[in-house]
């Protein structure tokens, strides 16, 4: 299953042993890691990307804040 976090594509993969499920973010270089669970993986992968953008700001995708739609208005900028 693949993923993307701050810009960053990272994939969740299960696998066996005692740590069935691994990470792996597409950062230079590559990031990875195995969890017990697919929930803790994908925090894992987004935890290290959090921290490979924080030390590499310039390689991340900015944030952008979601569009508040407000509802029509009038020409006044007042709602209708």
């Amino acid at each position: 299953m693949q993923w993307e976090h701050k810009g960053i594509e990272y994939t969740v993969k299960r696998v066996g042993g005692p740590r069935p499920w691994t990470w792996l973010a597409y950062t230079s270089p590559q990031l990875s890691g195995a969890a017990r669970s697919q929930i803790s993986a994908m925090m894992g992968a987004k935890d290290a990307i959090s921290a490979w953008c924080k030390a590499n700001p310039t390689l991340c995708a900015p944030h952008v804040a979601q569009p508040i739609d407000l509802g029509s208005t009038d020409s006044r900028g007042r709602p209708n």
